[in-house]
């Protein structure tokens, strides 16, 4: 697994000459959560460096697909945040905004923020998880105030969505996952490190219904 991702960056890189790399890892993981891979380590400066972690199950359904076309198009879309953050003069992150959006599309990935293939983990399997668009339609049927905090999507999902201009708490916390398959073929604990920003019910205001069009 390790040196198929290993080649596969290499070959997406091998084709990104508008960009200087300077050391650039990739690994195979179990993730938590909805992500399939997450960007981490970049630094600002001239030359992208930094890590990417696929999720080590995401690859395995790839390669027991023969979907190289989905593995690419993640890798892409981590890669891009390396370079996005790369070369943002601004202190806050670039996410998922246009920077990011036109670098992912430039070398070659579709520019989706979520993951929209086939793959579904596991322990998420029978779970509904609706576009983003149409969370805005859930209307709340609890008091904000009946949780301490959310990120952007839980409180959408809630009911709620963040008033704008308003600014979250980022969280970064580490675990461990499943054991995985290392490059050298021993077996090892997943580890990996996740990210999310948080958001208070002084924060939020409740979803308005929308009119059908």
């Amino acid at each position: 697994m390790q040196e198929q991702l290993t080649k596969t960056l290499q070959m997406i890189i091998d084709g990104t000459p508008e960009y200087q790399f300077g050391r650039v890892e990739i690994s195979g993981a179990p993730i938590r959560g909805l992500k399939v891979g997450y960007a981490s380590k970049y630094r600002k400066g001239k030359f992208v460096t930094g890590k990417i972690t696929i999720d080590s199950r995401f690859v395995e359904w790839c390669n027991d697909n023969n979907n190289d076309a989905e593995l690419l198009d993640v890798i892409r879309h981590e890669l891009a945040h390396l370079i996005a953050e790369t070369f943002n003069t601004k202190k806050k992150h670039v996410w998922h905004g246009t920077a990011w959006q036109d670098i992912c599309k430039a070398i070659g990935g579709d520019g989706s923020r979520y993951y929209q293939g086939k793959f579904v983990k596991p322990e998420n399997v029978g779970k509904e998880f609706k576009p983003i668009t149409e969370l805005y339609n859930i209307l709340p049927k609890q008091p904000a105030t009946d949780w301490e905090r959310g990120t952007f999507r839980q409180w959408l999902e809630r009911g709620y969505h963040v008033i704008k201009g308003q600014k979250g708490s980022l969280q970064v916390w580490e675990f461990k996952g499943d054991a995985y398959e290392s490059a050298d073929g021993k077996e090892e604990n997943g580890w990996g490190r996740a990210a999310a920003v948080y958001f208070t019910p002084d924060q939020v205001e409740p979803n308005q219904p929308r009119e059908a069009k």
